[in-house]
């Protein structure tokens, strides 16, 4: 880099994301990108893509590509360019070299100073051909990656479906009671559905089922924070998620910002949680939801629910975010703050049969173990990309 380098300022603009708290959010193709990347999907997007996210607040300085239109929410920056002689993915690839988390403000809530990014040097001089290698790289890994996520937002919303339809709805009770097989479904899987209503202080339910809570098909975890000043406690190998880990839309959970030794997890309250384990914050960003990949710990600002003996873990994460939706109903518009063992006792979902339950899960565990797979492939592109670029970029590594 040149002193004669321009400053970001010269070559593009940082504009303000837009405030969209969940409740407003409507379920559609637009993703929407908070500082952790995507958070959610919405049916409006803000910003026509391609174009550039850069975490503002909360996660300051990462950088996120999105090949479609997109809503930045307001902890983001996103990038408008004002030289037109720059590509676009460019940009993208010399902010990503930039260590942007490094300008954060060091506060309780740290931040990237709009002012002092703006003023940053800017690199770009490379050659035409240099440049086009570096684009036709990056978006070829990038395509990829879109595709996966795609496929894991389909397989999402089926599963979300099948447990509505099951759950919810008991659409296969109410085609059996009109003498009719139920939409989809083979004979022999039908037969453990009823034929029949009966009446309940919480409505109609199907005969022989029950209502309870996620704590009738899960046995609940709590989590802890080994000693900070205690540095035999850190640096290990074992995954400590605390709520900023599980701030993100991703919905398996591979790592952690930060990691505990055993003899941390010994010494403190915190436990190791197994494979399949239904994290969700209590505190902060109350109900962020991610699935264990790997044995991990976690803090004491989230819960634990684990599936028990016979039942599908892809249940029990069902089941969470049909309490977590009945907790913010109850909330009427208010802030749902407050994820404890009495909260969930307040809420209802239909208890069926366990070979019902085991049937569902024998249709959806395949899903989530797909998606699992898509999470961890994702991961590795990504990883793949983020090595590859900065090799292109310098001229390390050349490309036939």
């Amino acid at each position: 880099m040149t002193s004669e380098a321009p400053k970001l300022r010269d070559i593009l603009e940082l504009n303000y994301g837009f405030p969209l708290t969940s409740e407003d959010r409507i379920m559609g193709n637009f993703p929407v990108y908070g500082s952790n990347g995507i958070t959610d999907y919405h049916n409006e997007s803000k910003v026509k893509g391609p174009g550039i996210i850069i975490g503002r607040k909360g996660n300051p300085g990462t950088i996120n590509w999105s090949d479609s239109d997109f809503f930045p929410i307001d902890t983001t920056f996103y990038v408008e360019m004002k030289n037109s002689s720059i590509p676009l993915f460019y940009a993208y690839l010399a902010l990503k070299q930039m260590n942007l988390p490094w300008f954060a403000a060091d506060s309780a809530v740290p931040g990237i100073n709009r002012k002092t990014v703006l003023n940053l040097p800017f690199e770009f001089d490379v050659s035409e051909e240099h440049m086009y290698l570096n684009i036709k790289n990056g978006t070829t890994i990038n395509n990829l990656i879109k595709n996966v996520e795609k496929k894991e937002k389909v397989i999402k919303e089926m599963v979300r479906a099948l447990f509505r339809s099951w759950f919810i709805d008991f659409d296969p009770v109410k085609a059996k009671v009109e003498g009719k097989l139920p939409f989809g479904m083979d004979e022999e899987t039908a037969a453990l559905f009823p034929d029949s209503f009966e009446n309940s202080e919480n409505g109609e339910l199907p005969k022989g089922w029950s209502w309870g809570t996620l704590l009738d098909i899960s046995k609940i975890w709590t989590g802890g924070t080994p000693k900070t000043s205690e540095s035999s406690y850190w640096g290990g190998d074992i995954p400590w998620v605390s709520g900023a880990d599980l701030s993100s839309n991703d919905l398996f959970a591979f790592d952690s910002a930060r990691k505990v030794t055993s003899l941390g997890v010994e010494k403190s309250s915190t436990k190791i949680l197994p494979v399949g384990t239904v994290m969700i914050t209590a505190r902060g960003t109350v109900g962020a939801t991610k699935i264990t990949a790997v044995p991990m710990a976690m803090s004491q600002t989230s819960f634990g629910f684990k599936a028990k003996k016979g039942i599908s873990d892809a249940l029990v994460y069902l089941a969470s975010q049909e309490t977590i939706r009945q907790l913010h109903s109850f909330a009427y518009g208010a802030v749902f703050d407050t994820f404890t063992q009495s909260t969930i006792d307040i809420t209802k979902i239909a208890i069926a049969p366990m070979e019902v339950l085991q049937a569902f899960g024998k249709i959806v565990d395949p899903l989530f173990e797909t998606m699992k797979n898509s999470a961890k492939e994702i991961i590795e592109l990504s990883s793949t990309r983020d090595a590859l670029l900065p090799r292109l970029m310098s001229g390390e590594l050349k490309v036939n």
